[in-house]
């Protein structure tokens, strides 16, 4: 009975550990998703209150069940990760800012654009029904306005895009210094959880194939320009 007992106990305790790798590997691959979208964030709209929190929480369980070696693997990943997320934050929110109006001016610019053709309907029609020249006048006074208009939108997009190039060159750069580093302490740690439940570790595959996706991303980055 003792036996069946302690038995039952330590496949409880298989399960629980099971549940809370399988967490901590999911959560920490959102992470990563997460870091990846703040170029793309809307910090207006969905501003960060909680960053990695859901990360942080899974992962720390981990270093409370885990063995030694697991452990010391889990509290790495949180520090690089968390270093990781601030160092692509920062410019991420600096792009954000410095692109903020263009939605609005690109709003303008189709305006504009819209009442070009009405107005050129316009003319058209006064033509046809022999208008005053002074009616035509006006019409093509209006139209240079939206003309005008669009193109002042144009150029502060075209500006507005310029100065945030820096601070995208610096998400490109965070996202490329810690990227691999992240990924290999994962690895190392998701081989430590496999050996911890009796699976084999794989270390080197995981590795190898971490290192074949960073190189990949590398090449994509390269392809327009930021790396």
């Amino acid at each position: 009975l003792n036996h069946d007992r302690d038995q039952k106990n330590e496949d409880r305790k298989a399960t629980i550990r099971r549940e809370v790798y399988l967490n901590a590997v999911t959560e920490t691959l959102s992470a990563f998703a997460e870091i990846g979208g703040l170029i793309s964030r809307d910090f207006e709209a969905h501003p960060v209150k909680e960053p990695l929190r859901n990360f942080l929480v899974a992962v720390h369980k981990v270093s409370l069940v885990a063995d030694s070696r697991a452990a010391l693997l889990a509290k790495e990943l949180a520090a690089q990760v968390t270093e990781w997320y601030f160092a692509v934050y920062r410019p991420a929110v600096e792009h954000h800012r410095a692109l903020l109006d263009v939605p609005r001016y690109q709003e303008q610019i189709e305006t504009c654009k819209q009442e070009g053709k009405r107005i050129a309907t316009d003319i058209a029609r006064a033509w046809e029904r022999g208008e005053s020249s002074e009616v035509i006048e006006r019409l093509l006074k209006s139209d240079e306005r939206f003309i005008e208009l669009r193109l002042r939108a144009e150029e502060f997009i075209r500006t507005a895009q310029k100065d945030a190039e820096p601070a995208r060159n610096k998400v490109a750069s965070a996202m490329l210094a810690s990227d691999r580093e992240c990924r290999l302490t994962l690895s190392r740690l998701v081989a430590a959880l496999r050996k911890e439940i009796y699976l084999e570790p794989l270390e080197a595959e995981l590795i190898e194939r971490d290192a074949s996706d960073r190189e990949r991303a590398e090449t994509l980055l390269r392809s327009v320009g930021l790396s």
